[in-house]
């Protein structure tokens, strides 16, 4: 039987979800980008640079946004940055957050989830989540590809997921229509999906 631990403290949450993670990287290991094929390279770079892009840029003006709601709310200030993704995603995190482990955690959705079953967050008082990864395209998406004005769009397709949640009805989040070809990642089209609350 599982055993649910309610956080009193933004710290204790923080510290049993260091933990966690740290033990499922030790557990999982994440994979060596030596070992990536030049596809799972390339997407590594799209989605690093795409967290630099997050942490330098929308996530600090997000992240105020969210603190000055914070008292109304019952949030934390500056709350933990959860990094969910996976594969590749994981192998960028590691690269560009190692040593910042006590300000953000990188794990997948399932690890996460199992995480949450033992400290729940409901109202996400002591996090925000950052979701990113690359996955196949269902026909729909595939289509817009199609559409775009681009020799790209003829390669192998990929959508990128990016969402942020700041709390509860308070997320950004789109998709983007990305393609491998020749060696190389390309955008075919981006934010053909959006939405915000």
């Amino acid at each position: 039987m599982t055993t649910c631990i309610m956080p009193t403290s933004r710290e204790e949450w923080t510290a049993a979800l260091v933990s966690f993670a740290a033990k499922k990287h030790a557990d999982e290991p994440i994979a060596l980008r030596s070992e990536f094929t030049d596809e799972e390279e390339q997407q590594c770079r799209i989605l690093g640079g795409h967290l630099l892009s997050w942490l330098e840029d929308w996530g600090p003006s997000m992240m105020a946004e969210r603190n000055a709601q914070a008292a109304i709310q019952g949030w934390d200030e500056n709350p933990h940055v959860v990094y969910l993704t996976a594969g590749p995603g994981l192998a960028a995190a590691e690269d560009i957050l190692a040593g910042a482990e006590d300000d953000v955690t990188w794990l997948t959705v399932p690890q996460f989830q199992e995480f949450l079953a033992l400290h729940p967050d409901e109202k996400q008082a002591h996090h925000c989540i950052l979701e990113s990864w690359l996955r196949k395209p269902t026909a729909e998406e595939a289509a817009e590809g199609q559409s775009a004005d681009s020799a790209h769009a003829e390669g192998s397709l990929w959508v990128h997921h990016d969402h942020t949640l700041m709390g509860p009805s308070f997320t950004r989040g789109g998709l983007s229509l990305w393609s491998y070809r020749d060696e190389k990642m390309a955008l075919v089209k981006e934010a053909f999906q959006s939405w915000f609350s």
